[in-house]
């Protein structure tokens, strides 16, 4: 079983493939930040959040990743294997956006800090939210039931 587990890993090296692509069975949803649509995965578990969007090549334009977590914190962001310049805006427990930041990719120097506590984080490709008018207290759409692990 385990050379059978090492050639697959092998193929999938050897192909180009990365492992965020090959585990990328997040949970789809479709979410809103005032009235603008967005597929997104949903990373709600501590596993997903540490993985993101890692080794992604590319992100379609009204596609992103909704991070959730279990309670509000001050947050921070890198952009280590992350090969897309993405934007993240933040939102606090009343879904309000309180900032967005522009993040360089394949970087770890840089941290993208939030400046209060914050329960969401959502990565888009950069410019999204500036396309979209979405601006600091914009609100984030997606459904109560919704909750971080």
């Amino acid at each position: 079983m385990k050379f059978c587990h090492f050639v697959l890993i092998g193929f999938f090296l050897s192909a180009n493939v990365s492992f965020a692509q090959l585990n990328s069975n997040n949970e789809l949803m479709t979410i809103a930040v005032d009235g603008h649509p967005l597929l997104v995965e949903i990373a709600d578990t501590a596993s997903r959040r540490q993985t993101g969007l890692m080794f992604r090549k590319k992100l379609r334009e009204n596609e992103g990743m909704l991070f959730i977590f279990p309670r509000a914190d001050y947050l921070s962001f890198w952009m280590k294997n992350t090969l897309i310049p993405l934007s993240i805006a933040y939102f606090n427990e009343d879904r309000r956006l309180t900032e967005i930041y522009d993040m360089v990719p394949q970087q770890t120097k840089q941290v993208y800090n939030s400046k209060e506590k914050v329960i969401y984080a959502l990565e888009v490709n950069q410019g999204w939210f500036k396309r979209n008018d979405i601006s600091k207290f914009s609100v984030l759409e997606i459904p109560k039931v919704l909750v971080g692990r």
